[in-house]
């Protein structure tokens, strides 16, 4: 069975610091770990989700102005 990457984090902590318990172990490595990658702060995938959120909610504005223009009320 393959670690997590949270658990894989935590074994590079305590590697890099072996005086600490697994308790300060599991503390440092909180404080140090990124959910989207361990090694660069935010992923490229949550950036493209992010970016397409944002095109998604331009086009729904200008299809809501269309729509407003099409249909008076």
């Amino acid at each position: 069975m393959s670690n997590s990457a949270w658990i894989t984090h935590v074994k590079k902590v305590r590697a890099a610091n072996p005086s600490l318990s697994y308790k300060d172990a599991l503390q440092h490595a909180s404080k140090t770990y990124s959910t989207g990658s361990s090694t660069t702060g935010s992923s490229s995938k949550a950036k493209a989700q992010a970016k397409a959120r944002q095109a998604k909610k331009a086009v729904g504005i200008v299809i809501e102005d269309i729509h407003k223009s099409a249909f008076p009320q």
